[in-house]
Order: C-alpha cells, then structure tokens, then sequence
C-alpha cells in the first residue's frame, strides 16, 4: 500500500508523538510511528518517493481486519491519497473466487484503486470486484459462455451474501417457489377430483409380453 501525505503535515505528526523532536533525529523519531503502525497492520517498508512538498510512503498490510486499517491510515495523519497493490489483494478481499479473480485481473482495476482517499478505500475495492462480477462473455449461446455466465451469477451471490447485501432475486424466487406450491396443489385436486368420479388409476392392459391380449401369439396358444 502507498501512503501519499504532505511531508511537512507528516513531520507535525512525528512531532505530536515525539515532543523532544529534533531533525538529527528524525529517523529515530519516524521509527516510533512507525512502531505505532505496526501493531495496527501496517508495517513500514520505505519511502520511493519525496519531493519537498509530498512524501509517499510504502507499506506492507499485516491485518485483514478494515477498522484497524482504516484507525492505522488515521492515526498516521491527514493522509491525502492511497494507492493499492497487487499485494494488498490477500488482505482485503476475503472472498476466495473474487480475491483470484482481482489478482488475475489487476492490470484492468488497479487504475481504480489509485490515487484514493481513505474514506473511498474500501468503496472503491466493491466497486472494482463489481466491475469484474458485471463482466459478461460476449454471447452465452457456447457451452463455455454459458458456463462462465453462472459461475459468474453463482459468485454474485456469494459475494452478496459475504457482505450482507440481500439477494436481489430473492422475492422473484419466492413467487416462482410459491407458483410451483399452487401448480402441484391445483394438479392434484384435478387428479383427486378424477378420482372421485370413478376414473381411476389408467390400467395397463397388455400382457406380460407387452402386447394386447389378442395380438400375443404366446398367451393366446
């Protein structure tokens, strides 16, 4: 994960936790927020990038639980944007089908998890899984096509179900399920109602050869 912060904004916070601050220091001094981090699963790795106004700081996840990331990124400051990797995936996605699928596909999301706010973080990993779930083969006339399309609907519905979002078909198929009740119900009052008149179970009249009585040259010698 890549933090990108106003460095000077950073240096307050160091100061915040360190207040015998001194820029001979500093490392050590950084080191202690870092420490801090650690505990809350983001452990520090370095920083690729500072040029005078903006730091970005790289950091590798340790944690897959959101609220002790999201207190990690707020406790380190006024954060201005995050960046994802691929890395990040085995972390953050916890739904085994989507978190292959994400790293599979990472070149085609990874714009979408770039550049972020910590409040759109985890907005913007639903929105990319999103992305590949609504992805649809061009026809599902193929068996492959046909396939790939209910592996794709049966991992909606996981991954609806994961984040408790309730399943969009579930009143179509109470109807249909209720429709199915009536139809067997309606059935069987016409078949009791045949019944009742003397129509009866059809009787089979062949013989144990299967043929009618008079046509068996075996039952009729």
């Amino acid at each position: 994960m890549l933090v990108a912060m106003n460095y000077h904004r950073f240096i307050s916070r160091v100061k915040e936790i360190e207040p015998n601050f001194s820029e001979v220091r500093l490392d050590k001094h950084c080191q202690t927020l870092f420490g801090h981090l650690r505990s809350s699963g983001l452990s520090f790795i370095g920083m690729p990038q500072q040029n005078g106004q903006y730091a970005v700081f790289q950091f590798q996840l340790t944690t897959s639980d959101r609220t002790e990331i999201r207190s990690a990124l707020d406790f380190l400051g006024q954060v201005e944007a995050v960046t994802l990797e691929r890395a990040d995936l085995q972390y953050l996605v916890e739904n085994p089908i989507m978190k292959v699928s994400m790293t599979q596909n990472w070149n085609a999301i990874s714009p979408m998890l770039t550049r972020i706010t910590p409040d759109e973080l985890f907005n913007a990993l639903e929105n990319a899984a999103g992305v590949l779930l609504n992805n649809r083969p061009m026809s599902g006339d193929t068996v492959d096509g046909r396939w790939v399309l209910e592996q794709q609907e049966h991992a909606t519905m996981e991954a609806y179900k994961a984040a408790g979002i309730p399943d969009p078909l579930e009143k179509y198929k109470a109807r249909e399920a209720q429709k199915a009740i009536e139809i067997a119900e309606y059935e069987k009052a016409q078949y009791d109602a045949k019944v009742a008149q003397g129509w009866g179970e059809p009787v089979d009249s062949r013989c144990p050869h299967g043929l009618e009585p008079l046509s068996c040259l075996v039952c009729n010698t």
